[in-house]
């Protein structure tokens, strides 16, 4: 029968010399698809704090609740369309643009909509090295047939890229 007392279990950490060359040489012999536990249990959490402003601690009155799970960031980027289908609360659905190469672009002028082709991502003010890796986000600048846009929707949330002309070709 068990022991019913506390017992020590060994905690693995990132650090441990596990599934590598290093490790199998030691004569640990693990498989080395070897993923660090503490990473698998993390998940984003978008709840309150444990510390205050001050730096004082927050005794929480409550555990993590489900509706307080985040998601990981996953960008927007220029290419053949590829859309992610998320299930949020109350069985609704969201759209995530993987990569998309069109937008609908309105003209201010003419006020009239048209569906374009992205050339390019020109400039991001939430990110410089978004240009380099060419990720869309609310309030980039794209060069598009019909000439220069910004984007106004949210692609990871939307599902499409909307934008409102700003220099014509």
């Amino acid at each position: 029968m068990r022991s019913l007392g506390w017992t020590r279990r060994r905690k693995y950490s990132c650090s441990d010399r596990v599934g590598t060359a290093a490790g199998a040489q030691e004569g640990i012999n693990t498989p080395p698809s070897f993923t660090c536990p503490e990473r698998l249990d993390m998940a984003i959490w978008q709840g309150r704090p444990k510390r205050k402003v001050t730096g004082g601690r927050i005794r929480l009155a409550r555990k993590k609740r489900k509706f307080e799970v985040g998601r990981e960031k996953q960008f927007t980027h220029l290419g053949a369309r590829k859309v992610k289908i998320y299930r949020t609360k109350g069985a609704n659905r969201k759209a995530r643009l993987l990569m998309i190469d069109t937008a609908n672009v309105v003209d201010p002028s003419t006020k009239a909509m048209k569906k374009v082709k992205i050339l390019t991502v020109k400039s991001n003010p939430s990110n410089p090295n978004y240009v380099q890796r060419n990720i869309m986000t609310k309030g980039a600048t794209v060069m598009t047939e019909l000439g220069e846009a910004v984007i106004t929707s949210r692609c990871g949330q939307d599902g499409v890229v909307n934008a409102m002309l700003i220099k014509n070709q």
